[in-house]
């Protein structure tokens, strides 16, 4: 696992003499045949943005000055229809699960395990001007315990150079309708290096708070990267199916 560096320390050493040289010969562009999330990538480019990733349900932009800084990121929602699919026999945490093929069309997919469980897996791409660079998979697997939810994850390598993640981080929030969503914990998963060496991560046990409200509550997977040759990049974040908790607390959270 790769040491964990600082955001402050990586967008210092964005340059645009990193932005604009040529593609490693070792990375290339991403081949077309990898799944990508093609309406978000297709706004990308049309934008024309500096450096930019995408899910089929949200573009991250940032663009740089000419003094080579980076400028805030810019999050723009993309709608997609709601994908879904019935469990496979063997879907789990472990390595006989089919979270390397489930899902493989450039979409974000969410399945109901039982009302304990569910998964999530993202598509993801990210390039900057000249194209798409690389793209990659995220998955989690929220498992209820009781008023606890606990998750596990895997970064999937798909396509382009090896990324280096740093700060992977599980976040909770509470759904209260009309009200902005309420932080209920922010837990780190890790921070991995993923190639086509090392082609797949798997966290250990993310465990989530105590959730004493009820209300809807989903998790948001949010983390940044650099991939090797490249300038550092903000990933997609990816929403999991919400659980519901309800109101008496001897009573477990569920997945309706």
């Amino acid at each position: 696992m790769s040491a964990i560096r600082s955001i402050g320390a990586a967008l210092a050493a964005l340059t645009i003499a990193i932005l604009h040289a040529p593609t490693p010969a070792s990375a290339g562009l991403a081949p077309a045949t990898e799944p990508q999330p093609e309406a978000c990538v297709s706004l990308a480019l049309s934008r024309g943005a500096d450096i930019w990733t995408c899910t089929s349900e949200m573009l991250v932009e940032v663009d740089v000055n000419d003094q080579g800084e980076p400028q805030p990121p810019v999050y723009t929602p993309i709608e997609q229809p709601i994908v879904s699919s019935e469990p496979a026999a063997t879907a789990g945490e472990g390595v006989t699960d089919d979270w390397d093929t489930w899902c493989e069309t450039g979409s974000i997919c969410r399945r109901w395990i039982n009302s304990g469980a569910s998964e999530t897996k993202g598509n993801a791409a990210y390039g900057n001007q000249s194209g798409v660079i690389g793209t990659y998979d995220l998955v989690i697997r929220t498992n209820m315990n009781g008023r606890y939810a606990n998750h596990g994850l895997a970064l999937i390598w798909d396509s382009g150079p090896s990324l280096d993640f740093n700060d992977v981080y599980v976040r909770c929030r509470e759904d209260r309708n009309n009200l902005p969503d309420n932080n209920c914990g922010d837990h780190y998963a890790g921070g991995p290096l993923i190639s086509a060496g090392t082609w797949r991560w798997n966290s250990g046990t993310v465990l989530g708070n105590k959730l004493n409200n009820a209300n809807p509550y989903f998790a948001e997977v949010t983390a940044n990267f650099i991939p090797t040759g490249y300038p550092f990049y903000i990933a997609a974040p990816l929403r999991t199916m919400k659980w519901t908790c309800p109101s008496n607390l001897a009573n477990p959270c569920y997945f309706p």
